[in-house]
């Protein structure tokens, strides 16, 4: 049987045998020579008296526990973090633009230096849905650890009172007295399954790690929802873009079929220059609907981020600007920071570590359950009756439960719950393996655009002077339309392209710094959870203290809360998690 360092045995909840003796020389004193008070009718000391013998009861069977139970006890194994495959370096580390200084890109946003994006991440940090769901799942959690706490105590603590009349029948062989009985009781029962095997604090384990396990899910809601929000505003800016180009070019169509009329009208020309001139004008006509849909329906899935219903935003976004500066480069680190930094692989690693403790939990079924019982209270016929020293009844002792023909089932329940483990190792390697790959991708594609971006902003000068010098040819007569068609084409196409070169550059930024694991840290000094929901909350149930900013450092029946900030262990340079 496996020992755990932190493991609580059930002997810290047995009967204390030097109190119970205390007790009894109290009482002893209290009336010499006699275990009974001097006036049997008397209520007033009752709980005293009485509850000598009746925890004297409880001794032997305590007792007996307190010598076969001891830390040793605890059955399962002890969860060890499982290992991950990670790189030594970024397949990018060389190029200058990718650093290999540790950052936890906590405002990432900040360096594009774009107010409009600082308030939109904000309003959505305030008011997103989802958001705000994964906070509460945070309270959920917080009062399940609660319930795996409560567990460890007696088990049932029950305070009852009940009246009974009964009427017997007069035909029976040998009626008695009286055909009418009343009965009066009142008292408490309680029942203690003894933490023997270490059940009840591995099931306390697993919802620390639970816990820990919703909160990094709450931080990895968040690390996607300030990408979420960055890419869609820089979306809305390179389809304002485009749609500004497109204009731009119909201006420079009309212009050009306005020539050919001309041309045509003097002769210079065939009719087909015409009609090719307007084809043109109306293929990027047709192209303005196509942006604005794209741009009401980036709009529109922007306003759901901020937990808004769907509206214009122009008085956040305005009538249209360029995209906000884009840093040159990005401090990556190295990849084994993945480990420690980013939420979802840090989840992965808590709800592991809260499946192994249910292996135990499971194993813990194998053997016997021992508990101890006690009762205590006053029965009577007759209410003036029921608080008297003699009506008091009480009751206790111990035992033990053992499942012994469930074997087949018992150790199944073992195999399944090491096997959901083993899928959760999986998971988590799986998870680490995910991450890495989603920032190779993001610093490829951050670079790569940066190069083609360069090489767009030369072609489209290019096409610019290659219109230029076809459109001066084609008025002298020395070049024909298809070369200004042509030019016109290259152009619009080089513009658009160079827009979306540019807007991808900035997204792939965006893209690595969600999957180097930044943004989190927006919710440092702040509740899960809005301040009006937790006043509803408060208002319809009893939380006590679990909605308070420091519920950390508060306790659960004595049990330590965990700490948000064990998710995340400071990087330090030249060390591997």
């Amino acid at each position: 049987m496996a020992a755990g360092s932190s493991s609580q045995g059930w002997l810290t909840h047995a009967p204390n045998l030097e109190t119970i003796f205390r007790l009894r020389k109290r009482e002893a004193a209290q009336t010499p020579g006699t275990d009974v008070p001097h006036d049997p009718d008397r209520p007033a000391h009752l709980p005293t008296f009485r509850l000598s013998s009746w925890l004297q009861a409880l001794a032997a069977p305590s007792l007996l526990f307190a010598v076969l139970a001891s830390p040793g006890c605890m059955v399962g194994p002890d969860y060890v973090k499982p290992e991950a495959k990670v790189a030594s370096d970024w397949q990018e580390s060389a190029d200058p633009r990718v650093s290999s200084a540790s950052s936890t890109h906590a405002d990432w946003w900040r360096g594009f230096e774009d107010p409009i994006l600082d308030e939109l991440i904000y309003r959505a940090y305030e008011q997103n849905l989802d958001l705000q769901q994964a906070g509460i799942r945070v309270l959920q959690a917080r009062a399940q650890l609660g319930i795996a706490v409560g567990q460890s105590f007696p088990q049932v603590q029950q305070f009852s009172a009940n009246y009974t009349r009964e009427e017997v029948s007069k035909n029976l062989s040998d009626p008695p007295p009286s055909r009418t009985y009343n009965d009066y009781s009142t008292g408490l029962d309680a029942t203690w399954e003894l933490d023997f095997w270490g059940q009840f604090a591995r099931n306390t384990r697993a919802a620390n790690a639970t816990l820990l396990s919703t909160v990094a899910d709450y931080d990895s809601v968040l690390v996607t929802l300030t990408g979420d929000v960055a890419s869609n505003y820089i979306s809305i800016r390179a389809f304002e873009q485009q749609a500004l180009l497109a204009r731009q070019d119909i201006e420079s169509q009309r212009g050009v079929l306005s020539l050919t009329q001309n041309q045509f009208e003097n002769g210079a020309v065939s009719e087909l220059d015409v009609v090719q001139a307007l084809t043109r004008l109306s293929q990027s006509q047709a192209l303005v609907p196509q942006l604005q849909i794209e741009l009401r329906q980036t709009k529109n899935a922007l306003c759901v981020l901020l937990g808004e219903p769907p509206h214009s935003l122009d008085e956040v976004l305005g009538r249209g600007s360029d995209f906000p500066r884009s840093p040159q480069e990005v401090a990556a680190g190295v990849p084994a920071d993945l480990l420690l930094r980013r939420p979802d692989v840090r989840a992965a690693e808590r709800t592991a570590a809260a499946q192994a403790e249910r292996i135990g939990i499971a194993e813990a079924n194998l053997y016997p359950h021992f508990s101890i019982a006690a009762s205590g209270g006053w029965e009577a016929a007759n209410t003036g009756d029921l608080l008297k020293r003699s009506s008091w009844t009480a009751s206790g002792g111990g035992g033990f439960q053992w499942d012994i023909f469930n074997y087949g089932r018992l150790r199944n329940d073992v195999r399944v719950e090491d096997a959901l483990f083993q899928q959760s190792v999986l998971q988590y390697q799986n998870i680490v393996l995910q991450a890495a790959a989603e920032v190779e991708d993001a610093l490829i594609g951050f670079l790569m655009e940066q190069d083609r971006a360069t090489f767009l902003t030369v072609a489209t000068e290019a096409s610019k002077r290659s219109l230029t010098l076809s459109l001066s040819q084609y008025r002298e007569g020395t070049a024909n339309y298809t070369r200004v068609l042509d030019a016109q084409s290259s152009l619009f196409e080089a513009q658009q392209d160079l827009v979306q070169s540019q807007a991808n550059e900035i997204l792939n930024l965006i893209a690595a710094y969600k999957a180097l694991g930044g943004g989190w840290q927006l919710r440092e000094g702040h509740d899960f959870v809005p301040e009006s929901t937790r006043k509803e909350m408060a208002e319809r149930t009893n939380w006590g203290d679990m909605l308070s900013t420091d519920y950390s450092e508060g306790s659960d029946l004595g049990h330590p809360r965990p700490d948000p900030d064990e998710l995340y262990p400071a990087i330090e340079a030249g060390t591997q998690p």
